[in-house]
């Protein structure tokens, strides 16, 4: 069996085409498919359905060649649907609403991910994605779940950049991320987070090459670090030799957990770099709380206002 193409059905059942031979499957009138579909098909490349509006769970899941998927119309991908299709390269819904958990985990080859108005990544959705570096429209999203990107090693792109010395991993319109949700990505260099409202652990754990991170939009709610877990930002180190991380914070937060700027870093002679709005207070804008303060730091004082209208404090630990 390679090839099957029907014209006229509307709805595939639940494990209909189980480890089945087929290579190439295009059914232009399906709407739905269900669990299990395609559960296993070892030879399947390339699909397309494009009046489907919803995949159903494990519908292709485990389907290692599968490369060409056509979802044009979809707007539903539920739990596990595509994990461990680690021949994928690139997948884009256009209209994609609601996507499920561990949708693409363990896509091992899959480089881009294109979904126009999708606001929720899911748990674990691309946990493992270990070649996706560029995630489009992440300026839209607005709720990222637990361990959604772990160890999505090459990442380093997603929407818009704000600073042209930087490309940003641009999620601004994120209010909330879980735990540990970009744990060991280790090709993101700077990250935008101005809408964030509410965070879990570890949120950047391990992100090696790490060194810029935005809060500074002034719509920001001044509530804004309330809600961010007493380790949201530990884990922020390297692997060997000293660096640096800058934490960019224009809205002055009233939270008085500010354990959530805990940073652990495994060689002394690292610096942080907290930007404040120009003329402001440290102590406002960064209150007693914060983990620079501790004696594991040593605060060098203010080294310079730049050309973007902060002033710069620099810490070192010790």
């Amino acid at each position: 069996m390679e090839t099957i193409s029907f014209s006229s059905a509307k709805v595939i059942n639940a494990n209909t085409f189980d480890s089945s031979g087929w290579t190439e499957v295009t059914m232009p009138n399906v709407t739905t498919i269900n669990q299990s579909a395609f559960y296993n098909c070892a030879n399947l490349t390339k699909i397309s359905f494009t009046g489907c509006t919803t995949v159903y769970q494990k519908a292709f899941q485990n389907c290692g060649k599968l490369a060409s998927v056509s979802l044009t119309n979809c707007t539903e991908v539920k739990d596990y649907a595509f994990s461990y299709c680690v021949g994928l390269t690139s997948i884009s819904m256009s209209k994609l609403t609601t996507l499920g958990t561990y949708a693409f985990e363990h896509c091992t080859a899959l480089t881009g991910a294109y979904f126009d108005i999708l606001k929720t990544i899911p748990n674990y959705c691309f946990y493992y994605c270990t070649s996706l570096s560029s995630y489009s429209k992440g300026d839209i999203v607005t709720k990222i779940g637990e361990y959604a990107f772990s160890h999505c090693t090459s990442l380093y792109s997603a929407g818009t950049s704000n600073d042209p010395h930087y490309t940003y991993l641009n999620f601004d319109s994120a209010t909330y991320i879980g735990n540990y949700a970009f744990e060991y990505c280790s090709s993101i260099t700077a990250i935008s987070l101005r809408g964030l409202y509410a965070a879990g652990a570890n949120i950047l754990y391990n992100c090696s090459a790490l060194i810029n991170i935005d809060f500074s939009e002034e719509y920001l709610n001044v509530t804004s670090y309330t809600y961010l877990n007493s380790y949201a930002f530990d884990g922020i180190y390297s692997n060997g030799g000293t660096r640096s991380i800058n934490f960019i914070i224009g809205s002055v937060p009233t939270a008085t957990n500010m354990g959530a700027f805990v940073l652990t870093f495994l060689n002394s002679g690292s610096y942080v770099y907290i930007y404040i709005p120009t003329g402001g207070k440290l102590s406002t804008y960064l209150p007693s709380g914060a983990r620079v303060y501790d004696s594991d730091f040593k605060s060098l004082g203010k080294m310079q206002t730049n050309a973007y209208g902060y002033d710069i404090y620099v810490f070192q630990y010790k």
